[in-house]
């Protein structure tokens, strides 16, 4: 592997475990997350030592506090990942895809991400190439009984033309309405929510 560099930004990565977890890099508190079910990330960019040096991550789960009954273990169970990203990068969870139209035979869609540094996006739906909407012709619908999802691909593209980072996220096509007689309604279909 190679050294991170100073003007890279790092963050560390942990997946799901069960339960509170804390977390310490050199001695200093990044923080806890309290949830079991979901990833969560702490940017270390200005923490770490660089240079070579030796970096030290210390990880506590701890499931003594709060416990389901639905589950009786605690520790890690998914991956731990350390993510470099250079100056110009698309922000993790950064993207955000919504349906705006569904009619008889096309979908409109549009996309935005957030970047940290400079760059523009493109992105590709399913193949198509668009900046901020696209029309999608004959789309598959997302709906609970046929939960189909397109691949949307974001490009940071620097002023240079070099594509500069590339996030692939699994979308769904679909139209919810809230109706307060008839409740959900998800493209156009009355939907029960059980829970």
């Amino acid at each position: 592997s190679q050294p991170v560099k100073r003007h890279e930004a790092v963050e560390l990565w942990f997946g799901k475990r069960k339960r509170d977890l804390y977390v310490w890099l050199n001695g200093v508190y990044l923080g806890r997350n309290d949830s079991g079910y979901i990833g969560c990330r702490f940017d270390i960019s200005d923490l770490i030592e660089y240079g070579g040096s030796e970096n030290n991550i210390a990880v506590r789960v701890d499931a003594s506090v709060s416990e389901g009954w639905w589950y009786d273990g605690a520790g890690m169970y998914r991956h731990v990942k350390l993510i470099v990203k250079a100056d110009d990068y698309i922000k993790p969870d950064g993207i955000l895809f919504r349906t705006l139209e569904i009619g008889d035979d096309a979908a409109v869609v549009s996309a935005e991400a957030e970047v940290v540094g400079s760059g523009s996006v493109v992105f590709e739906l399913d193949g198509r190439k668009f900046e901020k909407t696209l029309k999608v012709p004959r789309p598959k619908l997302w709906s609970p009984q046929s939960p189909y999802l397109h691949t949307l691909v974001a490009r940071l593209v620097g002023p240079d033309g070099n594509v500069r980072d590339e996030v692939s996220v699994r979308v769904g096509i679909r139209k919810f309405r809230f109706d307060p007689d008839r409740r959900l309604f998800v493209n156009g279909r009355p939907e029960k929510v059980k829970g």
